[in-house]
């Protein structure tokens, strides 16, 4: 069995690590593992509950209204507040639309163009990754730019 470990995996997730097992070219087991302390809970110590409904969603660039929705949540449950059944369905829509544009543009736009990086080319697949994934140019990238407009 043969180990390999990715530290950072990536610009994007520079807390993240991969470990991966292999076998005989089978990936037998992979662990993720993440050590960002971001600290909300300290920058909203001693400020108005309300303000971590501008604070929170500014905490990542990408996934702002996930941090939103968190923060609407725990304040309907501070003020035990009863949501409309109709706001709870919009609020879902809309979570799962973010959900999906999110991970479109995560995964391809920030996450897959670092594997164009030229410390992977000894890797066999390092040709496709190329033209799959090279900012702009790539078959997938510019997918990902054209599925992830659906959404907005």
């Amino acid at each position: 069995m043969t180990n390999i470990t990715i530290s950072p995996f990536n610009r994007v997730e520079g807390d993240l690590d991969v470990e991966v097992k292999y076998e005989k070219n089978k990936v037998v087991d992979v662990k993720f593992i993440s050590r960002l302390f971001r600290g909300l809970e300290i920058i909203l110590r001693n400020k108005d509950p309300w303000d971590a409904l501008v604070i929170t969603p500014r905490v990542c660039g990408i996934c702002g209204g996930s941090h939103l929705y968190s923060s609407a949540s725990a304040l309907d449950m501070i003020y035990n507040a009863e949501v409309p059944k109709n706001a709870v369905k919009i609020r879902n829509v809309l979570a799962m639309a973010e959900t999906c544009q999110n991970d479109i543009r995560h995964t391809y736009l920030m996450f897959l163009i670092d594997s164009t990086n030229r410390l992977y080319e000894k890797y066999e697949f390092y040709p496709e990754i190329l033209k799959r994934w090279t900012p702009l140019v790539g078959s997938s990238y510019k997918e990902a730019i054209r599925w992830s407009k659906k959404y907005t």
